[in-house]
């Protein structure tokens, strides 16, 4: 077996990164090769998962509402294998793989929605604080223009 471990930061996020997933595309010039959805983070946003590719492919990781990053290329072989760390953008509450003006008219449209009470949209809760407010505003203006690499 193909063990992988990698890690992620995910910026701009307040609540310790184990209460998070993220969806990892392994690749190659032939295309996407395995989809891991729902890959569990613990706190300092490490992960693993298995597969039987070996070779040489490059990785897909993706948040709830951080853009994608792509790694370098890794050459998979029985055993461990490690995948560089990638720091994700946050502010992509519409999962578009860019921070745009469609992310912040998400957030203010569910301005005030809080985890607690009444209805309450996760990814327009950039920080994950529990509640859509000005810092998540701050959030998708401090990473306006971010894109998938």
């Amino acid at each position: 077996d193909v063990f992988i471990s990698g890690r992620v930061t995910m910026s701009d996020f307040i609540p310790s990164m184990s209460t998070e997933t993220v969806t990892i595309e392994i690749k190659n010039n032939f295309g996407i090769q395995e989809t891991h959805s729902n890959v569990p983070l613990d706190a300092s946003g490490n992960y693993s998962l298995s597969t039987a590719l070996t070779g040489w492919h490059w990785f897909r990781i993706r948040g709830l509402t951080w853009v994608a990053r792509k790694t370098g290329w890794v050459n998979l072989a029985a055993g461990s294998n490690s995948v560089p760390i990638e720091v994700l953008a946050n502010g992509d509450a519409d999962a578009s793989n860019e921070v745009d003006a469609i992310d912040i008219d998400l957030v203010i449209q569910h301005f005030g929605e809080n985890a607690g009470s009444g209805p309450y949209f996760r990814p327009a809760d950039l920080d994950g604080s529990g509640e859509v407010d000005a810092i998540d505003i701050d959030v998708a203006i401090a990473n306006f223009g971010a894109v998938e690499n």
